[in-house]
């Protein structure tokens, strides 16, 4: 709507980057299973935190695991160190029965 209204898109706030994360990760591994999935997202993974602090050592976390729940505790304390407020820990697995 921003957009449209020639108003200036404001960066998105670490816990809407939070959400959308682990959003698209559901999504990704409902999709496509978690072989498949969770490579996918390491590249995705990459572009959400691109410009945080400390991202490296995430990033480098992730791609170290294959353990989707393993990976929403790395993004939880990750976000949370960062001062996201209000974060609930996400179970990736959780809506896709695993």
């Amino acid at each position: 709507e921003a957009l449209r209204e020639g108003r200036e898109v404001s960066e998105p706030t670490l816990e809407e980057r939070y959400l959308t994360i682990v959003a698209h990760y559901r999504e990704t591994l409902r999709d496509r299973g978690l072989r498949v999935g969770i490579p996918e997202m390491r590249k995705h993974v990459h572009a959400y935190l691109k410009g945080l602090h400390g991202a490296t050592k995430v990033r480098v976390a992730i791609n170290e695991t294959t353990d989707p729940e393993e990976i929403a505790c790395i993004l939880y304390d990750y976000f949370s160190a960062l001062g996201a407020k209000n974060l609930e820990k996400c179970a990736i697995l959780d809506i896709i029965g695993e």
